[in-house]
């Protein structure tokens, strides 16, 4: 049988040897609490610091904000000193104080980060479930430079051990000969760890791959590195996705660009039996969800159009929503997505999808049909996306727009017409394989080719069916009933592939 090394198993393991990754993870977010303080500016709050908060922010035990501002709405902790990255080092070390005498009890390990890093905090705890927080230890990517011990990248995010915050924070006669302000507040950290005697952690995995990472995935992934990491990593400088271990923990410069809105066209009549299940599964992922309908819901909520009911009027629908979304939310994301009330979408592959993509163009993508205008149009079941400078020119070109149609079925058509009146690029979703990411049918149909007579002339790409010709990264289904959405949730989410050495087929 195999085994699991985990300290806390022995309080989740039932008789039967077997336990639940849930309770495993809640376990973990239980008995290794982390507190994660980033460090951050007045001017980085909106364009940066409150991503970290409505993302992995949410998943640490303790959230802390310091700036050299108080700001009590958001909140952040105000250090009394300069703004500027001459002064990264006092933010530290009062924000490490601060935290010794304020909640030194409320976590086990203790995190600084930047608010341009992603932490991915499960397998944080993950990592650290093994190691002694009584131990005199830190944690990060580590340079080999500057102090004889090194240091760990600021960026990338290092943690403290609570005997390592508590030397700190009650050695004076050791810290006061520390350095107090300049930039690089984590060689400075480095430095006075190695005086108080502070152990630099090993975080690399059993296989000699990196957990924490100073730059972002793709950098990583390709080998983008500036000349001067090739002389400060501790381990090589490696590249590829064969040197980033499978449970990584943190990434740094990671823009928050790739910010998404998405809109639901429903009706009141299907708000139980379909919209409320996008709520509960894959819109909970959006940045921004909003809801459209004929009449207004201010409990669901649903945005009410005046327009009767029934698809002879999707066009006028469509047409108050993308304005309404112009006029109210045009700053809240940088890419618009319209779905339908049974569309299924996996948002991370979108999110990936678009993070190549530049949403200052005049472009827009989905499932292409080669139809009814010129330019074609993109399937509305299977969602279609607007780059924020066509949504701009759609709601700021009257002169153009009011040639379009503005009423009728097809609202997906009538946009298609619209966009191509608009100067809009139809823009290529098929990955570098040939395979398609938008899909205007269900995962069956498109895997055995169930499609209606009609597809056939439609599809822009030869109705393809089969496994082989789908995206590993697929960014949408469409026809997906309420059952069939908990499905994905579970198949997409929850499902793990457990393989070892003597697997007959490996990934």
């Amino acid at each position: 049988m195999n085994t699991i090394h985990c300290p806390h198993c022995q309080n989740i393991v039932g008789p039967s040897d077997i336990f639940d990754d849930e309770i495993y993870v809640k376990n973990l977010t239980d008995e290794v609490r982390i507190l994660v303080w980033i460090l951050t500016g007045p001017q980085y709050l909106d364009s940066r610091t409150i991503h970290v908060k409505q993302t992995w922010g949410r998943r640490c035990n303790v959230l802390l904000f310091f700036s050299s501002v108080e700001n009590k709405t958001f909140p952040t902790i105000g250090v009394n000193t300069t703004e500027g990255r001459e002064h990264l080092t006092a933010k530290s070390v009062f924000a490490w104080n601060y935290i010794y005498k304020n909640h030194f009890d409320d976590a086990d390990w203790f995190m600084k980060a930047d608010d341009n890093t992603y932490v991915i905090v499960e397998n944080l705890r993950y990592f650290l479930s093994t190691k002694n927080t009584n131990e005199l230890i830190f944690f990060g990517h580590h340079f080999q430079a500057i102090n004889k011990n090194g240091f760990f990248s600021g960026g990338s995010g290092y943690v403290l051990s609570k005997a390592a915050l508590k030397r700190y924070s009650t050695t004076p006669s050791i810290t006061n000969k520390c350095r107090k302000d300049g930039e690089a507040e984590d060689a400075a950290m480095g430095g006075c760890m190695e005086k108080l005697g502070v152990e630099v952690g090993d975080s690399i995995d059993s296989k000699g791959r990196s957990r924490f990472h100073c730059f972002d995935v793709k950098s990583h992934v390709f080998g983008h590195y500036p000349k001067w990491y090739y002389s400060y990593d501790s381990h090589g400088a490696k590249k590829g996705i064969e040197n980033i271990s499978d449970y990584p923990v943190s990434f740094h410069y990671i823009d928050p660009k790739t910010i998404i809105l998405v809109w639901i066209l429903t009706g009141p009549q299907y708000l139980d039996s379909r919209t409320i299940h996008v709520k509960q599964t894959w819109g909970r992922r959006c940045n921004v969800l909003l809801f459209f309908s004929s009449v207004e819901n201010k409990t669901f909520p649903t945005i009410g159009v005046n327009t009767t009911e029934g698809r002879e009027h999707l066009t006028a629908k469509s047409v108050f929503a993308w304005n309404y979304i112009y006029k109210n939310h045009f700053d809240d994301a940088d890419w618009f997505m319209k779905a339908d009330d049974n569309t299924y979408v996996i948002v991370e592959n979108l999110r990936y999808f678009l993070s190549t993509k530049n949403t200052n163009e005049l472009i827009f993508f989905g499932h292409h049909f080669q139809a009814i205008s010129k330019n074609g149009f993109f399937s509305g079941g299977s969602g279609y996306v607007l780059s924020k400078a066509a949504l701009k020119r759609y709601s700021t070109t009257p002169s153009i727009t009011n040639k379009c149609r503005k009423d009728g079925e097809a609202e997906d058509a009538a946009m298609g017409e619209c966009m191509e009146k608009l100067g809009v690029e139809v823009g290529d979703s098929i990955d570098s394989k040939g395979r398609s990411r938008f899909h205007c049918s269900d995962v069956k149909s498109h895997v055995f080719g169930h499609y209606p007579k009609w597809y056939y002339s439609y599809d822009s790409h030869g109705a393809k069916k089969g496994i082989e010709n789908i995206s590993d990264y697929p960014v949408s289904f469409h026809y997906i009933d309420p059952k069939n959405m908990y499905l994905l949730e579970f198949d997409i989410y929850h499902l793990k592939l457990y393989y070892d050495q003597f697997s007959p087929i490996s990934p």
